[in-house]
């Protein structure tokens, strides 16, 4: 599973907010990824650098929207292709299928990967806000459809031990379990 972390400026309108940061990271190795998103637009309110301690000089040294996430979705993919490794080498009289360059071919480790993108409200607020992004930037939304969601709101919900399902108050509460 990969827990995807972004950041946005522009309010709560998932139409017109933009990501100023997106960070993955993989659970079952420790892999990273994090990058500053330059918005299309610098104009953020004053308490906005407060909340997301991105500066304006940080978000204009950064690469657009565009190119941070298909480096995002290239790091996922290399993430999931980590789980292919060569095959080993056979016993005696053991026959091996090989590639036309006299190598082994890939096998699937057993399960097969399965990307999963965990966010808090990312079924009604970072899910929207992307596939937004996506169009604004003229990418493909398909690029969405390849990974698995999990809403950490949702699983919050359902877990049903809490009064506030903010992040904050989460921690929180699991800090004095």
């Amino acid at each position: 599973a990969t827990c995807m972390h972004a950041e946005f400026c522009g309010g709560l309108d998932t139409t017109t907010c933009e990501v100023v940061e997106i960070a993955g990271v993989v659970a079952n190795t420790g892999a990273k990824f994090a990058t500053v998103v330059c918005p299309t637009t610098l104009d953020q309110p004053d308490d906005a650098a407060a909340v997301h301690g991105i500066t304006v000089e940080d978000m204009q040294s950064a690469p657009p929207f565009s190119i941070a996430f298909e480096r995002f979705c290239a790091f996922l993919s290399a993430s999931a292709d980590d789980a292919l490794e060569e095959v080993s080498g056979t016993s005696e009289g053991e026959s091996q299928d090989m590639t036309p360059s006299g190598v082994p071919p890939p096998a699937l480790c057993s399960p097969a990967p399965v990307v999963v993108l965990a966010a808090h409200n990312g079924m009604r607020f970072d899910g929207p806000v992307l596939v937004h992004e996506c169009i604004r930037h003229g990418l493909p939304i398909c690029h969405m459809g390849r990974f698995k969601w999990l809403d950490t709101l949702e699983v919050a919900k359902a877990h049903g031990s809490s009064q506030c399902f903010k992040l904050q108050c989460l921690v929180r509460d699991a800090a004095a379990d």
